[in-house]
């Protein structure tokens, strides 16, 4: 059995309505028909709610080879419950990306830094370079028998 077939047979022992299982997995009723008719495939968020709705795991939903979806493999939810947990997984998938955004910057951030401090400092390491014309001329002559020196 495919997957249209699976999802009809478990919206109909829940006595749903296209309608009423596009609402709550916020689908067009279209989307649900052409899932069920086998010309589309759900997303894999609505695939998982779907699981969630229905007590039943992604594998028995997808299963091909099977007439039924197993009772073994069925939870017992209820609609609300399955719905608060498919928002919750939402709320995950969301949010962990958003979280790994802040983890960049803050490294991004932290290398900008850790560049700026070492070149400052290694501009400061540098010899200072002071051209012949700006110092002051001072003249200073001794000799000796064995020593002449010019200081400037």
């Amino acid at each position: 059995m495919e997957f249209g077939k699976n999802l009809v047979k478990l919206r109909k022992e829940k006595g749903m309505s296209q309608s009423e299982l596009a609402e709550e997995l916020g689908v067009s009723r279209q989307a649900v028909s052409r899932w069920e008719g086998g010309t589309s495939l759900p997303s894999i968020e609505n695939l998982k709610c779907i699981s969630t709705l229905y007590g039943v795991s992604l594998d028995d939903l997808l299963r091909e080879e099977q007439d039924s979806v197993p009772e073994q493999h069925r939870t017992e939810e209820t609609p609300a419950q399955a719905k608060r947990t498919a928002r919750k997984d939402n709320q995950r998938i969301k949010t962990t990306p958003f979280l790994k955004r802040v983890g960049v910057l803050v490294f991004i951030l932290f290398l900008v830094a850790t560049i700026i401090v070492l070149f400052v400092q290694m501009l400061d390491k540098q010899p200072k370079i002071v051209s012949m014309k700006n110092l002051k001329r001072e003249e200073s002559f001794s000799v000796s028998e064995e020593t002449f020196s010019i200081n400037w």
